[in-house]
């Protein structure tokens, strides 16, 4: 696909394949991705409903799972390293309202752009955020409908939950 469809016609043909399930649904999608994104390995799922905001943006490594109702806006960049497990209605919002200009409303300040960086062999639970400058380490699991919202890469081989998450114990 890359080269023969414009990136326009790609994100509308991902767009119009995200309320479908079924393997034919998957290919497009990934082959839509493959295509759009900034870096895409080998063997990633994208679940329906799953919304992808500045795909050129979004680095992903191989053996990736984006589980239904996921919404990553990369703003500021989202990079995903190997075998990542993302549930269901997982958010990582890669930017942060501006408030510093009094003159504007906040709605109205610029936006601040901030990568996410999610190393290999991490689970991210369910419902769980993932807020802008976030770093998450190596063999780390995030428990369901918790906030990250600061580095841990230095904390490998834990486990986080919480909000915002907090180390509640090694594995």
């Amino acid at each position: 696909m890359a080269g023969f469809f414009p990136n326009w016609l790609l994100r509308a043909i991902y767009d119009s394949t995200k309320p479908f399930q079924g393997k034919l649904f998957i290919l497009v999608r990934f082959l839509c991705v493959r295509n759009l994104f900034g870096r895409c390995g080998e063997n990633v799922f994208i679940s329906s409903h799953v919304e992808l905001r500045f795909f050129r943006n979004i680095r992903v490594g191989n053996d990736v799972s984006i589980q239904n109702g996921a919404y990553l806006d990369a703003r500021g960049n989202i990079t995903i390293g190997n075998d990542v497990s993302i549930s269901h209605g997982v958010s990582l919002v890669a930017f942060d309202h501006g408030y510093t200009d009094y003159s504007l409303p906040i709605r109205k300040n610029k936006y601040v752009n901030v990568p996410i960086s999610i190393e290999n062999d991490v689970w991210i639970g369910a419902g769980a955020r993932i807020l802008a400058g976030s770093r998450l380490g190596s063999r780390v699991i995030v428990a369901a409908n918790s906030v990250v919202t600061k580095n841990t890469t230095r904390t490998d081989h834990v486990l986080l939950g919480g909000i915002p998450a907090n180390i509640l114990k090694r594995i």
